[in-house]
């Protein structure tokens, strides 16, 4: 975990995921971080410029993150051992569906 935070912590896991998908850092939202080797959540939601609905949506990028994690193509700065992605839609009428995955 200590290793984890020297080399940047969530900015540069944040970073490492927006450049990836090709989105704005601005619409990843880490929830926690905690130990068993290290465990990242956090959401990938709509920002009020509407930038992932201009990119396709919201659910393409989700399609994309859940191909790049289970393939282990996606650079995270370290090994991916296990991968939980599932996804959720706001009730709130103004809300914009969240993703949410742990790697």
């Amino acid at each position: 975990m200590n290793e984890f935070f020297k080399d940047g912590g969530t900015t540069k896991f944040v970073d490492r995921i927006a450049a990836s998908l090709g989105i704005k850092v601005a619409n990843i939202k880490v929830v926690s971080v905690y130990t068993g080797s290290v465990v990242v959540d956090y959401q990938i939601v709509e920002d009020s410029q509407k930038t992932l609905s201009q990119s396709g949506g919201i659910d393409k990028v989700q399609n994309n993150l859940a191909s790049m994690l289970t393939s282990k193509t996606i650079n995270l700065g370290a090994p991916i051992l296990n991968v939980q992605v599932s996804a959720t839609k706001s009730s709130a009428p103004s809300a914009a569906p969240t993703t949410t995955s742990s790697t």
